[in-house]
């Protein structure tokens, strides 16, 4: 199934200096576990020391939604997105968007990009990896 959503074209995009490259993950400082960027303790011994640590940014659709959602350059109509769990390479597992061109399906492949609200906090977002993408597919 493709599915397209909200483009990751103009508009979306601002090349703007002070935009993330990097997705950003917590490191368990007492058993090294790696978590999810929200964690605030380690799933594995309760540790709370979580310092950030850059992620690879790329991952694997496990399941996904398509749920209405306001689009930001259109007040109060809405648009279906799709919301997914991504098991980063990594290791942790995040909720988030996808944008751009999907063929769904549980094993594609997907990397971060961040998006920006109007108030100018920057958020990640996954696109699926191919041809249009800077990054290719991982391999192994």
């Amino acid at each position: 199934m493709l599915l397209l959503t909200r483009p990751i074209t103009a508009g979306n995009r601002s090349p703007r200096d002070d935009a993330p490259e990097v997705l950003m993950i917590r490191n368990c400082a007492r058993c090294a576990t790696l978590l999810s960027p929200e964690s605030s303790t380690c799933d594995v011994c309760g540790g709370t020391d979580l310092p950030r640590v850059p992620s690879t940014g790329l991952g694997e659709i496990r399941t996904w939604t398509v749920v209405d959602r306001e689009a930001p350059d259109r007040c109060g109509d809405p648009m279906p997105c799709l919301l997914a769990v991504v098991a980063l390479d990594d290791g942790p597992w995040i909720c988030t968007w996808l944008e751009g061109e999907i063929a769904v399906r549980s094993d594609q492949h997907v990397r971060v990009q961040f998006d920006h609200l109007a108030s100018g906090d920057w958020y990640p977002v996954f696109c699926a990896c191919g041809a249009d993408c800077n990054q290719s597919l991982p391999t192994g």
